[in-house]
């Protein structure tokens, strides 16, 4: 019993360490996703974890995106591509949604450059601003 008790305890460690957010553990579209995973549910603030964008500097850009009534409504990851040297990324990700209460009727093609950060996936805060 004690033993089904402490290998139960790893596991939920381990499940909580994955899913922790900040790309630990995760590749680069998976950082991607949960980034506009946050966003179609208008959680700009858990969006920019995945990012390098801190402080000040995402506090603003929370306020930004906000006051234009900036919405995701759906995404999809079209490609990975991961440097030689598996220190950065891009990834390409076509999306829709709608600013100033006006629906974007066409879909947007964007390419969202990633780095290792303490040995976590970040979006370059260049790519989301």
């Amino acid at each position: 019993m004690k033993k089904l008790l402490i290998l139960a305890s790893i596991a939920m460690v381990a499940m909580f360490s994955v899913n922790c957010g900040g790309g630990a553990g995760q590749t680069p579209s998976d950082v991607v996703d949960a980034y506009y995973s946050a966003a179609v549910k208008g959680d700009f603030e858990k969006a920019l974890t995945y990012t390098t964008v801190t402080g000040e500097e995402a506090t603003q850009l929370v306020a930004k995106v906000k006051g234009l009534g900036g919405v995701i409504s759906s995404y999809e990851i079209i490609s990975e591509t991961v440097a030689e040297d598996g220190q950065s990324a891009v990834v390409e990700v076509k999306y829709s949604g709608s600013a100033l209460g006006m629906e974007i009727t066409d879909e947007t093609t964007e390419i969202d450059v990633l780095k290792q950060e303490d040995g976590s996936w970040k979006i370059d805060g260049d790519s989301v601003k």
